[in-house]
């Protein structure tokens, strides 16, 4: 039982991690708690040479309950092959993706049998391969298994979702 244990807290004030050529390493100081049997984690903001990652949240695993914020800003899409080779040491086999992931912004709440998720993702000059580029808007939620929310396309397609079922 978790719950008995004393608190422990573990703070950092610089956490490094290099792959490959990839580098990221936090901007600023970060709190991880192990507490009353939650985790938590605060504060953790990383930065790689192209965009910076913010991570915020805690989990109980003896109610199954989490809440959790992650957001990744100015994100440059060409480095997914090179992130991916540093961390899987394999060769990226599908088509070089290219724009912007100006920010993608992703909190789940609740129960991990069934939790709440909120997208919110906005990207600029987007393509796979030789394809022409788009810029992408999009806000989406899902709560007990139903999707909604809006995705434009280049302000010319604009899909607005109420209630679709995920089952």
């Amino acid at each position: 039982d978790w719950t008995r244990y004393p608190t422990l807290r573990l703070e950092g004030k610089k956490l490094e991690l290099q792959a490959g050529e990839q580098r990221v390493e936090s901007d600023g100081a970060f709190d991880l708690k192990f507490r009353k049997g939650s985790v938590q984690l605060d504060h953790l903001s990383l930065k790689s040479a192209t965009g910076t990652l913010f991570v915020q949240g805690s989990y109980n695993p003896g109610l199954g309950e989490m809440a959790a914020n992650l957001r990744l800003r100015g994100f440059d899409l060409a480095e997914i092959p090179a992130l991916s080779r540093a961390l899987s040491g394999r060769e990226w086999s599908v088509e070089q993706p290219r724009g912007r992931l100006d920010e993608l912004f992703l909190r789940g709440t609740g129960r991990l049998s069934d939790p709440v998720l909120s997208l919110r993702v906005t990207g600029s000059a987007l393509g796979l391969g030789d394809r022409p580029p788009f810029d992408l808007a999009a806000e989406l939620e899902v709560s007990e298994g139903i999707l909604s929310g809006d995705v434009a396309v280049d302000d010319v397609v604009h899909l607005g979702l109420t209630k679709v079922p995920l089952a």
